[in-house]
């Protein structure tokens, strides 16, 4: 018996050297339930165990880390877990001779942040090993939390909080760099858009900052969705938007503009307030490549915005680019 509390001893000594790696580990959240899930299968001697975490923009439970046999342990853990779920609360069972053990990942606020589930051939889990899994789940659940509180606020460090852009501070950094590669790579293309929402004071004036808001998000929606993975879309200032295009020459460039311009167009956005109706906006656009003229990021804006004004001052709901002194006219 002694030699066998010294064996636990051991292994939970492990459990907690690995579940303080995982305070260390960067705050990365896959990092930290790979730690969580190895702590909790060293501590009871497990072979099996996986992780789930909320993900995505809904929020739902994913596998997102797995661990050991854990095909030999799906069946008895699948169990465990569904009741698990249905419960809201640890659950244990013994299938096809695997022992398995489900256990919730809450916050100090009863904050339900994942699962995590363990499986191990033999003898079911014990009480005390219960409370050993029910301990170290707690703290795996404290490390995720403050892992999902750094990333909202590197988050917000660079995202605007309105519209979900990138903010002025992040396009400044990432057009600095785009920039010093195109003067690494003399042919590494280089484009910006800048955007302006046409007469948004109006419209703040006439229904108010709440419609302006929607406005601007239902504006920076469409330049999000139209956009290519690699393109920055940022909120430049005010109603100012912009988009870094790596690799776009200024006739590619301003057709992406234009097609982000022919969407907001045709946007129908419900006005608030008990009359209802809808409202239609609409968009300028000048287009700029990096070059000889516009050699670094500052005079890369000002090319862009000299165009854009130009587009204002020909009619608006139009793109005009830095090369030529003629806009391209709303089709």
């Amino acid at each position: 018996r002694e030699r066998d509390l010294k064996i636990e001893r051991e292994r939970l000594r492990r459990a907690l050297r690995r579940l303080g790696e995982a305070f260390a580990s960067g705050l990365d959240r896959r990092r930290l339930l790979e730690v969580a899930v190895a702590a909790m299968c060293e501590g009871v001697a497990a072979d099996a165990g996986r992780a789930w975490a909320r993900t995505g923009r809904a929020g739902e439970l994913e596998v997102v880390v797995t661990s050991g046999d854990v095909e030999a342990a799906d069946a008895a853990m699948t169990e465990v877990e569904a009741h698990a779920f249905e419960v809201g609360a640890s659950a244990r069972g013994v299938v096809n001779h695997r022992a398995a053990i489900a256990l919730p990942l809450r916050t100090p606020a009863g904050e339900l942040v994942g699962f995590v589930s363990i499986a191990r051939g033999g003898g079911a889990f014990t009480d005390p090993e219960r409370e050993l899994l029910g301990y170290l789940a707690q703290q795996a659940a404290q490390s995720l939390e403050n892992a999902d509180l750094h990333e909202v606020v590197e988050r917000q460090a660079v995202e605007d909080g309105l519209t979900g852009l990138a903010n002025r501070r992040l396009f400044e950094e990432r057009l600095a760099d785009e920039v010093e590669r195109a003067r690494r790579f003399p042919g590494q293309a280089l484009a910006l858009v800048m955007l302006d929402i046409d007469d948004f004071k109006a419209v703040n004036d006439r229904l108010g900052h709440v419609a302006g808001d929607e406005v601007l998000r239902a504006v920076a929606a469409t330049m999000r969705e139209d956009r290519r993975e690699m393109d920055l879309a940022a909120r430049y200032g005010g109603e100012e938007l912009a988009l870094i295009l790596p690799g776009a020459e200024l006739d590619g460039a301003a057709r992406a503009a234009e097609r982000i311009r022919d969407a907001i167009e045709h946007l129908d956005l419900p006005l608030p307030g008990p009359e209802g109706g809808s409202l239609r906006v609409t968009v300028s656009a000048g287009v700029a490549v990096f070059g000889h003229r516009a050699d670094d990021g500052e005079r890369l804006v000002e090319a862009a915005d000299e165009a854009l004004y130009h587009a204002k001052r020909s009619g608006k709901n139009r793109v005009a680019r830095a090369d030529s002194p003629a806009a391209l006219p709303a089709e």
